[in-house]
């Protein structure tokens, strides 16, 4: 984890590791790989745009790829997860 107050480079945000970031918008979660090493372009297809703000917008992995993910990976964590994740999935699909 980067200490407080540095700034990442972008060679920090641009590996395959993991970093823990906290901005002004709220803490930020950057994995430079995920799954069989996906990559950040592996998965555009599945990460919609989400705005934070006006002229700032940052792409989020959908729940239904984020589920899939947390099922190959199997760590407890990521099992422990995936009830509160399928059943936001099912709220937002019954909502249309």
């Amino acid at each position: 984890m980067m200490p407080v107050g540095l700034r990442p480079a972008e060679s920090h945000l641009s590996s395959p590791g993991h970093q823990l970031l906290t901005t002004r918008l709220g803490d930020l979660d950057c994995l430079g790989t995920v799954g069989d090493g996906l990559a950040y372009e592996d998965l555009l297809d599945s990460a919609p745009e989400l705005a934070l703000e006006p002229g700032l917008s940052i792409h989020v992995i959908d729940l239904p790829t984020l589920i899939a993910l947390k099922e190959k990976a199997g760590r407890p964590k990521d099992l422990a997860a995936l009830p509160v994740l399928r059943a936001t999935l099912a709220e937002v699909r019954r909502r249309g």
